[in-house]
């Protein structure tokens, strides 16, 4: 479906609203697709959203360079252990606002059985 210019127009006032610079977030997506046709990364999926507001919602590049399959947004793709760092951050965030301690019980938070068994606390994952 092809984007009138009042609906751009509505899009980029509630984007805005939200707190999301829509000149940024082109910027960011030119950024990408340069950095794909440079050869930096072969693609790659991207959200931003802010209150709820998603402001780029894209894929970029390519799930696979050698086969020219594209990239779609409902790739998977396999980031080992990048997300512990933001696992990390999160836990200290809400450790710092009071939300959680270091010995709040993972089996309070996970309602999974291996973790009801073990009985592991937050300081003995961070």
């Amino acid at each position: 479906m092809k984007k009138t210019i009042e609906s751009t127009s509505r899009a980029r006032q509630r984007t805005e609203t939200a707190g999301l610079n829509m000149d940024q977030l082109a910027r960011l997506s030119a950024a990408i697709r340069k950095d794909v046709e440079d050869n930096l990364y072969d693609g790659g999926a991207v959200v931003v959203a802010r209150r709820g507001v998603i402001g780029l919602e894209e894929a970029v590049g390519f799930a696979h360079r050698g086969t020219g399959r594209p990239c779609r947004l409902d790739d998977i793709f396999n980031i080992l252990s990048v997300t512990k760092a933001f696992t990390d951050v999160i836990i200290l965030s809400l450790i710092e606002r009071g939300d959680l301690a270091l010995t709040t019980r993972v089996s309070d938070i996970i309602r999974s059985s291996s973790a009801r068994t073990r009985r592991p606390s937050l300081s003995s994952i961070c």
